[in-house]
Order: C-alpha cells, then sequence, then structure tokens
C-alpha cells in the first residue's frame, strides 16, 4: 500500500516557477495546487487541508505569517524560493518565520529533498525512523527549537560581518 500523497500548494507569480515547481512536485508523488497570491493561498488553505506551501518571495510582503496560520488550529510550514545569490533576502526570509529557503535555479532532487524534510519533521510523513509518532514527534519539537536557537545566533553573527564582494576580475 503507498502512502497518501501530500497537499502542496505553490504560490508564485510566475508562471514559469510554478510550472516548474508543479512538474518537480508531482514526479515526486504529490499532490499540487498553484494559486499567484497570498490571498489565493489564504482562500485555498481555508478550503481544503494543505500540507507545505511552497511560496515565491512572500516575507516582504509580511505575507508568510498569514499563510502559516490560515489553517484553522494548524501550522502549515512554508518553503520560500528566494532569488538566487541574495543572502540578504534568504535570512529576512527566515526571520519572517520561513522553515526553509531555496535559492532560485535550484535542482529538482533539492526542492524535492527539501518539502520531504519539512514534511518528516513536521509528522506530515512517517519514516521508517519514527519521526511520525506521537513520542517521535516531541522530540523532534526539542531539537527544532534548539536547531532555530542556533540559526538565530547565526544570523546574528551573519549581520556583524562586513558585505563581502566577489572579485569580478580574475586575472
Amino acid at each position: 500500500m503507498r502512502p497518501k500523497a501530500n497537499t502542496i500548494l505553490i504560490c508564485a507569480r510566475a508562471k514559469e516557477l510554478r510550472t516548474e515547481l508543479e512538474a518537480a512536485l508531482a514526479d515526486a508523488g504529490h499532490k499540487v495546487a498553484s494559486v499567484t497570491t497570498p490571498a489565493d493561498a489564504v482562500a485555498a488553505m481555508r478550503k481544503d487541508p494543505i500540507d507545505l506551501i511552497v511560496a515565491e518571495g512572500l516575507a516582504a510582503s509580511g505575507a508568510i505569517a498569514s499563510l502559516r496560520t490560515a489553517a484553522e488550529g494548524r501550522i502549515t510550514p512554508i518553503l520560500v524560493v528566494a532569488p538566487a545569490h541574495d543572502v540578504e533576502a534568504r535570512i529576512a526570509f527566515l526571520e519572517a518565520g520561513a522553515d526553509d529557503v531555496i535559492s532560485g535555479g535550484f535542482e529538482a532532487t533539492e526542492l524535492t529533498g527539501r518539502v520531504t524534510a519539512l514534511l518528516i519533521r513536521t509528522g506530515r510523513i512517517a519514516t521508517d525512523l519514527g519521526f511520525g509518532d506521537p513520542a517521535s514527534a516531541e522530540r523532534l519539537s526539542d531539537e527544532a527549537k534548539r536547531v532555530a536557537k542556533m540559526l538565530a545566533r547565526l544570523i546574528s553573527f551573519l549581520r556583524t560581518q562586513p558585505a563581502r564582494r566577489q572579485n569580478e576580475s580574475h586575472t
């Protein structure tokens, strides 16, 4: 018997990105729904249960918080697709509440790996590692808190470092 397919909601304005995400996630066996705006995403979440959101550039609009809690009584994990090579944007998305960030220009295998990891960590899919049972979920929750603290320290450290610029002339 095959495990139930998880439902992934894609929220992206760019049609090319939506199509790329849809193909990669459907090929991985997920049910996929797509919308173009955060408001449409909130409406979709209130209509049907969503296991995870993959969103393009929502932190600046403050949409991450509203998406995270749109499903009443359930927090939905969010993976944000950030501009490639923009470390500050990725940090901003994490600070705004994204569970993970992937850079644009990603490989499909990286995307599906990150989606699977988020689904496991949030107990939406069980593995032979036992993450789906309540005791494991509690242990995992403690581990997630520890990792969040480490991430906050890393972000603070990165903010104190001078910006590094790539040398464009390779002579």
